[in-house]
């Protein structure tokens, strides 16, 4: 007996490359060094030379799942054009994990097919019987008709006491103002990092001086030690702008935050070590640092792994179930979910509409639960 991968001894005894595009990074970075085209927009233009009725739409469904798949592949730490079957995996593993269909992400791999096949008849060193896109999409079932085992898991019933051991554990000042603001506010990883430093506001004298454009925001006037989560952000999925108390733990997060915070001009309240926005690839890694391997999935497990989207989980189910008698709409508020009520589109109809509601959960948010005890 072995303890070998199946895979790992086919590998060995045919002699198979297992990931023969990993040479070919480092000579993708010199062209693009060298002023050559992005491979994906490369591919992006060859759609624009088939001219259709609807070009404009279908450019624009490349262009968005192709920029989703560079932050993705920005996070593994692999060149887009050079992706391993596992790169895709986790790709699709994260769609599925957004709650997105299997259909709609099998057209966003489709989308990523459609230029893998594209590099490998257009002098790219993609060579025709290696194509780990299609691989991936043989070991996951992406159709609405039956959901992956996977999808049918529901996230770990994880109890407060472990969440705040989790918490009060994490020691980077960074990671544990990001794992902690989406557990108090419920929000997804693509919404916290469209965050402004003009969207927060925190009555803390040195951290307002400091950062002068804080709480500029025109929703936040009269609103103190409160944050905008905007809803038209590129991949934020709110129904409309929600405006969120910033109860003392989450203030405290970010104070501690944005007073070690580098000062690199940018008005992202968070960002990577290399001073760029973060993304939701970034977000994830954080959350697998501190909460896996014992919350990470494995086909004998009930539950699904414990990401970030479990802070959208756990806040739901905290006002909705561990709270009886929290008022539905107020809970689909803070969530940033639709409601039952129409909203004016003029912008003041919206101000006003926001402005009711902020006022309705400003006392109620008073009873989130503590991290810290």
């Amino acid at each position: 007996m072995t303890d070998k991968d199946p895979a790992q001894i086919r590998q060995e005894k045919f002699g198979i490359e297992n990931d023969p595009l990993a040479e070919e990074e480092s000579m993708f970075l010199e062209i693009e060094e060298d002023g050559m085209i992005d491979p994906l927009e490369e591919y992006v233009q060859k759609i624009q030379e088939k001219a259709t009725n609807n070009v404009d739409e279908t450019v624009g469904h490349y262009r968005r799942t192709f920029r989703q798949w560079r932050e993705h592949m920005e996070g593994e730490g692999r060149h887009p054009a050079c992706p391993h079957k596992f790169h895709v995996l986790r790709f699709i593993d994260y769609w599925l994990e957004q709650g997105n269909k299997p259909s709609t992400v099998r057209k966003k791999v489709e989308r990523l097919e459609n230029a893998y096949k594209w590099w490998q008849v257009a002098n790219f060193p993609h060579e025709s019987e290696y194509n780990p896109i299609a691989a991936a999409t043989e070991e996951r079932y992406l159709k609405d008709d039956a959901k992956p085992e996977y999808q049918k898991k529901k996230p770990p019933r994880v109890s407060l006491d472990k969440v705040r051991e989790i918490v009060q554990g994490i020691e980077d000042v960074a990671d544990r103002a990001i794992v902690g603001l989406q557990l108090k506010l419920g929000c997804r990883s693509s919404e916290l990092a469209n965050i402004k430093l003009s969207e927060i506001h925190i009555d803390h004298p040195d951290v307002l001086e400091y950062y002068p454009m804080m709480g500029s925001h025109e929703m936040l006037e009269g609103r103190p030690n409160a944050v905008v989560i905007p809803h038209n952000r590129e991949l934020n999925k709110r129904a409309r702008p929600t405006v969120l108390p910033l109860d003392v733990e989450s203030r405290k997060l970010l104070i501690d935050w944005l007073l070690v915070r580098p000062d690199t001009g940018d008005e992202w309240v968070f960002m990577t070590h290399k001073g760029e926005q973060l993304n939701r690839t970034d977000i994830r890694y954080i959350w697998t640092k501190y909460w896996w391997p014992e919350y990470e999935f494995d086909e004998d497990d009930q539950f699904r792994s414990v990401t970030p989207h479990f802070a959208r989980h756990r806040f739901g189910t905290y006002w909705k179930t561990d709270l009886n008698g929290v008022n539905r709409e107020l809970v689909k508020y803070m969530r940033g979910d639709k409601t039952d009520k129409s909203v004016g589109k003029d912008h003041d109809a919206l101000d006003h509409y926001v402005h009711t509601y902020y006022e309705d959960i400003e006392e109620l948010y008073e009873k989130m639960y503590q991290l810290y005890v």
